[in-house]
């Protein structure tokens, strides 16, 4: 599972962040990743990617930040096997269609309701929500595709630069070496320095 994981660079390239934006909200918020956060080389599984992609789009959409982390910790009451972490397309495929309707109930608590293959009519938002002019919903389908998209995007570049950069360091080792034999082949051994040092003498 390791090399699946996610680094911040391919995180907030999906999320069209910054890293210093990224870090602001891990500060503000306990938003409940899988990551580790403060180690210095933090990585993100998918869910993580998939929370911050969900909170990232509620939070352009004019939510707060501590309401939208507290709707996407509404998610981990949902099974997340852990195989999908090795098969980013499953999760795309198995959240296909789905919807997530977000607002607050006639009480004024905040709620989420997830939209399996089916949108919500203007009954059931009435009936579900206070005010339906500040409902929100969102294609979670959608949201989730397009940033693991991203985000294995920027693992690949990350990996193809990496490789090139070690083919690299492989080329110029081996060029050193070359120059090294040659050095080597040029300069007489140390009997044979000798032997034309006396040469004259003898004469």
């Amino acid at each position: 599972m390791a090399e699946n994981l996610l680094q911040i660079s391919d995180v907030v390239h999906a999320l069209d962040m910054t890293s210093p934006s990224l870090h602001a909200w891990f500060q503000k918020e306990d938003i409940g990743l899988d990551a580790k956060l403060g180690g210095g080389w933090t990585r993100f599984s998918f869910r993580d990617l998939c929370k911050l992609a969900f909170i990232r789009r509620l939070t352009a959409a004019g939510q707060t930040l501590a309401h939208a982390s507290g709707l996407a910790r509404g998610f981990d009451a949902f099974a997340w096997p852990p195989e999908l972490e090795e098969m980013p397309e499953q999760i795309k495929s198995t959240s296909k269609g789905h919807l997530v309707v977000v607002g607050r109930s006639h009480e004024g608590r905040a709620i989420m309701v997830l939209m399996m293959g089916r949108d919500p009519d203007r009954r059931f938002l009435e009936e579900t929500f206070g005010q339906t002019d500040l409902v929100r919903i969102l294609d979670l389908g959608q949201v989730w595709a397009a940033a693991i998209d991203k985000a294995i995007e920027s693992r690949e570049q990350r990996r193809t630069e990496k490789e090139l950069r070690r083919k690299a360091r492989v080329r110029a080792q081996k060029r050193v070496e070359e120059l090294r034999q040659k050095r080597a082949i040029r300069q007489p051994k140390p009997a044979a320095r000798k032997a034309s040092a006396e040469a004259p003498a003898r004469g």
